[in-house]
């Protein structure tokens, strides 16, 4: 269970710093 929200939080967190400057690499 540790590992799972600790690899939901990772996620996120890697998505939101790939969305701000990766945004608008990606459109």
């Amino acid at each position: 269970v540790l590992i799972n929200a600790v690899i939901m939080l990772v996620m996120s967190l890697v998505e939101r710093k790939v969305r701000l400057p990766g945004n608008v690499g990606s459109k």
